[in-house]
């Protein structure tokens, strides 16, 4: 009797449900994995099997690459890159994070990390290499959400083709060894492309015990080798603290059977260690649709979690920084405002009082005193602006500008410097047909001023200054020209910097060194643009562009009249209070007043002796510093509403001259604010509204 050497039909059907279920596994593995997985000839380089990442990544189509050699679909960048990559292979036997150049279909070029093991294809020597693209590692992502439905489409392919294999064929035993021989290979090669990943992955059963994972995952676990993991759960890992959230995860996603993908979770390794992780998760599912577990893939952020952290508190510092110069340099202006205002009104007193008329010499010492005293205040607002500007504390009132009025008005104003250094200023741009410019009038205005000025300023003698504009490309370009001395190349790339004066700190020029700067953030501010061409000894343009305006609206200002407590009769004799606890002020104040017949000038030097004179006196008007020892000025004049006895013009006299501090001064009931030091004829314009006429005494 002779026994047949195949083997019984049950065994035939187990080996080849193994083989399926192997090469299932293995082409979950090879088309989930975020990385980028080639099968390729080791001679010619020909593509026997690429999964989903290597194509989506590269741009190809599936069957533009398989069975074509690497030089055919022109991926390298270079023909000589692909003979040291295998040169490279033969000499080691495998590879580890070569870096190499590829070429994408679009004609991009990126650098990816290639670890390369060799493998036996179809009984052809082959690489298995896995890209990693080291330009953007947040791809893996996308393709994780993308493996899934390409799992499943494989998956029922592969089935119906299996099925179809074993109902044609006869189960003949080379089959069957055929069988055996590729399910060995099948799961050789998922443990060398999941240990070949540079991510943890992992993947578990209904149970959430683990069914596998690479070995990168198991070592973070705490153990050697993923074969020790294998049936074991979370509470058996390194990251008990964390087990209870990660098993509800798992539960959720398998009960749903809805992936959940990059988010963010923390971990304690085994050392104790407080780390964090971009986790991604999705149903594992069977032939049949079924889910019988769930697959997961993370990779440690921690490093990307401090730098964000650190970038945080340098930001919080950098604020804390910010208002800590912002108050500085509010301090620092009333401190200098306060006695500046005394020094320019004591010069206004001497300068104009007829009864002691001055000596040449006495007015050529007041004209420097005013002279440096309107330096020194310069220099405090322009400082001031700057911080503003700096801070983000700048408000804008952008319109629609008609550019004409404000060319006008701008030049206007500077003929009269332009006549004090002889120099003739033209101004073609009123004669051209402008549209209207989006802009704050008042900062534009201001730009151009500075411009002008700086134009006229730096000129030579009997120059001239040019103002001209041309409209392209939906923008204004405005340009001031001069025929100066010109700026070196040098000096240009410091033009715009604070302080920066171009070696004309020692000359008669006054200047100081930040009006360039404050311009070119307000343009930038404004949306526009500055910039500027200069040549050594032939002169210097300055050029700035705005967006032009569509808005057709009415451009008139809406500003409305005094609304203040003017008096009936003209030339009414009245009682003014005083409130400065600054005795320099006082005086300065008491010696105007005294040329003023019909005012009588009360005086006190605290907001308490204040409160008591307005009480008994009755005054019209009164004027308050508002940082008074105590109580402050504004609180004094709440107290006189609140106590209904304050139906008289109030006027904020202070050196706190930040725009907010008016804008609070105004909002708490002042009829006007004045900032230290002030112009006489504005104070005497304020007087004018409430009494009238004011008699002015020889």
């Amino acid at each position: 009797m002779i026994v047949g050497m195949e083997k019984h039909p049950a065994e035939i059907d187990r080996l080849q449900l193994a083989l399926r279920e192997s090469e299932d596994r293995f082409s979950k593995i090879f088309n989930a994995s975020p990385s980028m997985i080639v099968i390729s000839a080791v001679e010619d380089g020909r593509h026997y099997a690429v999964n989903g990442t290597w194509l989506q990544t590269l741009g190809y189509e599936r069957h533009e690459v398989i069975g074509k050699t690497a030089h055919e679909i022109g991926m390298w960048v270079r023909p000589e890159d692909r003979s040291q990559y295998i040169d490279a292979f033969k000499e080691n036997g495998k590879l580890r994070d070569y870096e190499v150049q590829l070429k994408m279909r679009n004609g991009d070029i990126r650098i990816f990390s290639a670890s390369c093991d060799a493998t036996v294809f179809d009984s052809e020597p082959c690489l298995l290499t896995v890209f990693h693209d080291i330009t953007n590692r947040k791809k893996s992502e996308e393709a994780l959400r993308q493996v899934n439905e390409e799992l499943e489409r494989k998956v029922a392919e592969r089935m119906r083709e299996l099925q179809r294999q074993v109902e044609e064929t006869n189960q003949a035993r080379a089959e069957l060894e055929e069988s055996e021989r590729r399910l060995i290979e099948a799961n050789r090669m998922m443990s060398v492309v999941l240990d070949s990943l540079p991510v943890h992955v992992f993947w578990k059963d209904r149970d959430l015990n683990f069914l596998g994972c690479n070995r990168l995952f198991a070592q973070s676990a705490g153990y050697e080798t993923a074969d020790q993991l294998i049936g074991k759960s979370d509470y058996d890992c390194g990251w008990r603290k964390q087990a209870k959230m990660y098993r509800g995860d798992d539960m959720t996603i398998i009960i749903s059977e809805t992936s959940k993908l990059g988010y963010e979770e923390p971990q304690t390794t085994p050392d104790g260690d407080d780390i964090w992780l971009r986790t991604s998760k999705t149903p594992l599912r069977n032939a049949k649709g079924e889910v019988f577990g769930v697959l997961g893939i993370f990779e440690d952020i921690t490093a990307r979690r401090v730098a964000e952290n650190a970038l945080e508190e340098a930001k919080n510092e950098a604020e804390q920084a910010n208002r800590a110069k912002s108050d500085f340099l509010t301090s620092m202006s009333h401190e200098l405002r306060t006695p500046l205002n005394a020094i320019l009104g004591f010069a206004q007193l001497l300068e104009h009082d007829p009864r002691t008329p001055l000596t040449d010499g006495q007015q050529d010492s007041v004209n420097h005193i005013k002279s440096g005293g309107k330096h020194l205040l310069g220099l405090i607002n322009e400082i001031l602006e700057l911080a503003k500007i700096e801070a983000g504390h700048l408000e804008l009132d952008m319109e629609s500008v008609r550019p004409h009025d404000v060319f006008h008005d701008s030049a206007s104003m500077t003929q009269a410097l332009a006549e004090k250094y002889d120099i003739t200023l033209h101004v073609p741009a009123l004669e051209q047909q402008c549209p209207n410019i989006f802009v704050d009038r008042m900062r534009f205005k201001q730009v151009l001023l500075n411009l002008l000025s700086n134009a006229v300023k730096y000129n030579v003698q009997g120059g001239e200054v040019t103002l001209d504009c041309q409209a392209t490309d939906g923008r204004l370009k405005i340009l001031i020209t001069d025929t100066g001395a010109g700026i070196s190349p040098d000096g240009l790339k410091d033009l715009f910097q604070p302080f920066a004066r171009l070696d004309h700190e020692d000359s008669e020029i006054e200047g100081t060194g930040i009006g360039l700067t404050i311009t070119k953030q307000l343009v930038e501010c404004m949306g526009g643009e500055i910039g500027v061409e200069s040549e050594l000894g032939q002169g210097t343009t300055f050029w700035v562009t705005f967006p032009i305006s569509t808005d057709i609206a009415d451009l008139t200002s809406d500003r409305s009249d005094f609304d203040g407590h003017k008096l009936v009769d003209a030339g009414h004799r009245g009682k003014v209070l005083y409130v400065e606890d600054d005795r320099a002020n006082l005086v300065y104040m008491e010696n105007l007043f005294g040329r003023f017949a019909n005012l009588e000038l009360l005086t006190a030097q605290n907001a308490e002796e204040g409160l008591e004179i307005a009480a008994a006196h009755q005054p019209d008007m009164i004027m308050l510093d508002i940082s008074l020892p105590g109580m402050s000025g504004t609180d004094m004049l709440k107290t006189m509403k609140s106590n209904g006895c304050c139906k008289v013009s109030a006027i904020a006299i202070s050196a706190d001259a930040m725009p907010y501090h008016i804008e609070e001064g105004l909002e708490a009931g002042f009829d006007a604010y004045l900032t230290k030091p002030f112009d006489v004829g504005l104070l005497v314009q304020e007087l004018e509204r409430v009494f009238g006429a004011i008699e002015v005494t020889d």
